[in-house]
C-alpha cells in the first residue's frame, strides 16, 4: 500500500515533533483509503506522557469523540498514528508494542517516525509505514526436551517453517 502525507500535514507534524524532541511524539492520523493508497489529509496531536523510549496517550482521552469531531468538521476518516522514535541509538522500526497498540486502536496503518540530531543541530526525519501485524501464536516450550512428547520432531518443524515462508 503506498502513503500519501499531505505535505501541509506532514510540515506540522514535524513541527510538533520538533518541539518535544528528544522526548517521543504521537499524533493521529485522518484522511481517506482506497484499495492500495492511505492518503493522509490532517494529524491530531494527541495528550500524552512522554519519554525518550516511550509515548502513552493519557488515560480519558475519548478516541472516538475525536475522531467523530474530525469527521464532522473535515471528512475524514481515522487511519490511524504516526509517532516518534527519536535519537540514534533508538530502534527505527516498529516495536512489538507498536504492533500491538495499533491493533488495539484498529489503525489501518502506523507511521514510525525516526528523529535524528545533525551536527548542524537540524533534525532528520525518517518515516515509515506499516500496517498493524498480530503475532503468530508461538508453540509452548517444552522444558523436558521431549519434542516427539508434543508432536514435534526436527522434520516436521522444518516442513512448518517451510510453509510459512511459501
Amino acid at each position: 500500500m503506498e502513503v500519501r502525507f499531505s505535505p501541509s500535514a506532514l510540515r506540522k507534524y514535524k513541527k510538533n515533533a520538533g518541539k518535544v524532541f528528544p522526548l517521543e511524539h504521537l499524533e493521529l492520523v485522518f484522511g481517506r483509503i482506497t484499495p492500495h493508497t492511505a492518503e493522509i489529509a490532517l494529524c491530531h496531536p494527541v495528550p500524552t506522557v512522554a519519554t525518550e523510549t516511550s509515548v502513552a496517550v493519557i488515560p480519558g482521552f475519548d478516541l472516538e469523540a475525536t475522531c467523530r469531531e474530525i469527521k464532522e468538521k473535515h471528512g475524514y476518516d481515522y487511519l490511524g498514528t504516526i509517532h516518534s522514535h527519536p535519537g540514534a541509538d533508538v530502534y527505527p522500526f516498529p516495536t512489538y508494542d507498536d504492533h500491538e497498540v495499533g491493533t488495539f486502536m484498529n489503525e489501518w496503518i502506523f507511521g514510525v517516525d525516526w528523529i535524528v540530531k545533525l551536527p548542524s543541530g537540524r533534525l532528520r526525519h525518517t518515516i515509515t509505514w506499516w500496517q498493524p501485524q498480530r503475532p503468530l501464536p508461538a508453540l509452548p516450550l517444552d522444558k523436558s526436551g521431549d519434542e516427539e512428547r508434543r508432536g514435534m520432531n526436527k522434520k516436521s518443524a522444518r516442513r512448518s517453517v517451510v510453509r510459512l515462508q511459501g
